[in-house]
């Protein structure tokens, strides 16, 4: 419950001024500390997000995301660090770091936006005053909100009828923004929380994380049998992540590809056709047409031009090109895991891992001492009848952990075969 609210008509302050005295005190702001809350509910009330907003203008900005769990998405704790163009990340999640160098120039707010494409405006509200600035745009030439103060702070509300309020909490001594909650059909409430002013933002993740290329997104978790159950089925979607650099083949009912993987660059040969893309440019060869196709695509747009020249990825490969874990599909949130004991297969140990539910039986074979896949067999069966439709992947890897040069990932035209782009979409 809010505090008793006391209410004043503070001298011939206007309520506009209070928003100038707000923007005016963050254009101001060169360095804080700031813990966020920010939540929005449609319908059912969602869990809130926490934000640790650490800035030292102009050159360093930390920024620590705490999610909860959310439908399908698994909770998540991560800390991004920018310093002058050197940026560097944690997931204590699942205890990995990176780190990057941005090119360009830019104020801390751009440098973060183009680390974390869609930072939370709660967050943007307190670090960049343009995005403040329009934040308030719509609420300073209103009329009728009612002034008054709680504590020390002064609250501005409006109504407008029965269904929607804006309500706008500024701190009196410092009109630093304390909470803003804004109610139409839904509700977004943002509270802010200052610290000690900090003297640095940099960051440094604790030395036993491990170091990779990027942060991969985490799903809802299977309902684990046991311990072991837990253990191999996590390892095992860690070690896909991981993955760095790897030569394989793969065997699916449709034949054998061999793929190539490295740093989000990515080949696959299957007979009569090869494709690659090495994180910017597409290229590929259909021998039974004798054309190489070649154009810059984003990963969206890359699968839809392999479907264009009658060239689609193997499944498994495809969700690799789109920097998503295939496992992440066979242990998940609604499937119940057990662990099946242990196998010996070509001198190699394995783990056995069945994964069960929705009509859907996965059967993994992994390896011991890495934890990647040997053998996927799924069974989906239709309620009510008998059909059962099988598929099977086989993995033999080739080579793991070294470094696969970048040419390997962009197809050469050959003799003989006519060149150009893919095929433009069609409207």
């Amino acid at each position: 419950m809010l505090t008793a609210i006391v209410v004043l008509i503070l001298g011939q302050t206007k309520p506009a001024d209070y928003f100038s005295k707000c923007l005016k005190a963050h254009t101001a702001l060169k360095a804080a500390d700031v813990t966020i809350r920010s939540n929005t509910a449609v319908g059912d009330p969602s869990k809130p997000g926490t934000f640790r907003l650490v800035f030292v203008k102009p050159s360093q900005v930390r920024l620590q995301i705490i999610n909860p769990a959310v439908n399908e998405q698994a909770a998540s704790n991560r800390t991004f660090a920018i310093v002058g163009n050197r940026v560097t990340a944690y997931d204590a999640t699942v205890d990995e770091k990176l780190s990057l160098t941005l090119e360009g120039s830019g104020d801390i707010a751009e440098k973060l936006s183009a680390v974390i494409p869609s930072v939370n405006d709660s967050v943007m509200a307190v670090l960049d005053p343009k995005r403040l600035t329009e934040i308030m745009k719509p609420f300073r030439d209103l009329k009728d909100w009612t002034v008054s103060k709680e504590g020390a702070d002064v609250v501005l509300v409006r109504r407008t009828g029965s269904q929607s309020s804006a309500r706008w909490q500024i701190d009196g001594k410092t009109f630093l923004l304390k909470k803003l909650t804004l109610v139409a059909g839904s509700t977004m409430d943002w509270s802010y929380s200052y610290g000690p002013t900090p003297k640095s933002a940099a960051y440094t993740p604790p030395p036993s994380a491990v170091a990779v290329s990027e942060f991969k997104e985490r799903i809802m978790p299977p309902k684990y049998k046991d311990a072991t159950a837990k253990r191999v089925g996590t390892a095992a979607i860690v070690a896909l992540d991981r993955l760095k650099n790897a030569h394989f083949t793969l065997t699916t009912e449709d034949g054998t590809s061999k793929v190539w993987l490295s740093a989000g660059m990515i080949r696959e040969e299957l007979k009569g056709r090869s494709w690659a893309y090495d994180g910017a440019t597409l290229t590929a060869l259909v021998d039974t047409a004798k054309r190489h196709y070649a154009s810059r695509k984003g990963r969206s747009s890359a699968v839809d031009s392999l479907a264009d020249v009658k060239m689609e990825a193997t499944p498994f490969v495809r969700t690799l090109l789109m920097r998503r874990n295939p496992l992440n599909s066979l242990l998940r949130e609604g499937l119940t895991v057990e662990h099946n004991g242990t196998i010996v297969l070509a001198g190699v140990k394995c783990d056995l891992l069945e994964s069960n539910g929705m009509g859907l039986r996965h059967l993994l074979t992994l390896r011991a001492d890495n934890h990647l896949p040997i053998e996927i067999r799924t069974e989906n069966r239709f309620p009510g009848t008998d059909e059962v439709i099988v598929s099977e992947l086989k993995f033999k890897y080739i080579g793991l952990g070294q470094p696969i040069p970048s040419s390997v990932f962009k197809l050469s035209t050959k003799k003989g075969y006519m060149s150009g782009a893919f095929p433009k979409p069609k409207v």
